[in-house]
């Protein structure tokens, strides 16, 4: 992508209320918002907790499906 056609695009990212986030020799959307709030440090404000389940359907030999709904753990591997 040329020069040019890089600053076209920031003006229309400009006139869509973003700004660039990444190098101009990066492709694909490379535009955020910029009314976005941020918590110092670059953590993002959440409202809630995030929980993770493990889903699974399981389908016997007998062709009865059941569903099956598990909490998940995340740990951290050093």
């Amino acid at each position: 992508m040329g020069f040019f056609r890089s600053l076209w695009e920031d003006f229309k990212a400009w006139r869509r209320g973003e700004q660039r986030v990444a190098p101009r020799s990066q492709s694909g959307r490379v535009y955020a918002r910029n009314d976005r709030v941020e918590a110092p440090g670059g953590a993002h404000n959440v409202s809630a907790r995030a929980t993770a389940v493990c889903r699974a359907k399981i389908t016997r030999a007998d062709g009865t499906i059941e569903h099956v709904t598990l909490p998940a753990e995340v740990i951290e591997l050093d």
